[in-house]
């Protein structure tokens, strides 16, 4: 019902099915009128399919030997996702049991506790804090975020760097880069990168982080 002939403004599209997500994509590309598109994964699925971007064969994933893991997700998915690690063997600690440790673990789960009544934003930001001050003492290759808010709440506690995306490691598991050169002001005398893993509440199967640490620990 979007044509040539109609006004400006946002339109919201009511997709119901794979098809009308595609065929959205496809006319938004079509269009000469329409300028900016907002939508849900699989809506992004067709709109790549359709895009005209550089291809190119993706490098080798950064060795990732040792990584702190923060899931500050109330899904029940996520939830059972870190019980599962801890069942097979998974260390867990506390932040300051970290702090505390002569030898960190390698790939270890960081229980950052949440005080009575904090939620949201709040809770995000104090995790953000408590990450940082981790990564400043202890020399991690990587962390692995479940959980949007908690992302943004340890990104920001890092000083808002760019994120370099590299690629999807496992469905719905995106790795990114974090420079050291842009970590300088928060982890001072970091000479090397950070490789910054997060994943959506809901997404992935129990065993996720055991097919994580798999996949980009003998990289």
């Amino acid at each position: 019902e979007i044509g040539a002939g109609s006004d400006p403004g946002v339109y919201l599209l009511d997709g119901e099915t794979d098809d009308d997500l595609r065929t959205a994509a496809r006319d938004f590309f079509g269009s000469a009128r329409l300028r900016l598109a907002a939508g849900t994964a699989g809506f992004a699925e067709y709109l790549a399919e359709l895009a005209d971007l550089p291809r190119a064969v993706r490098s080798r994933w950064p060795p990732v030997n040792s990584c702190l893991v923060v899931s500050g997700s109330m899904h029940d998915v996520s939830r059972q996702q870190i019980q599962h690690a801890k069942d097979v063997g998974w260390s867990s600690f506390r932040p300051e049991e970290l702090l505390a440790s002569i030898s960190p673990p390698t790939w270890c789960l960081v229980d950052t506790g949440a005080p009575v009544g904090m939620a949201g934003p709040l809770l995000a930001t104090r995790t953000g804090a408590t990450v940082r001050d981790l990564l400043r003492h202890i020399d991690f290759d990587a962390a692995t975020v479940f959980g949007g808010d908690t992302a943004f709440g340890i990104v920001s506690a890092l000083g808002g760097p760019p994120l370099y995306p590299l690629g999807e490691v496992l469905p719905g598991v995106p790795v990114s880069s974090i420079r050291a050169a842009s970590l300088g002001s928060e982890i001072p005398g970091r000479g090397r990168d950070l490789c910054f893993i997060s994943k959506a509440g809901g997404f992935g199967p129990i065993g996720l982080l055991t097919l994580l640490r798999k996949a980009l620990e003998c990289c």
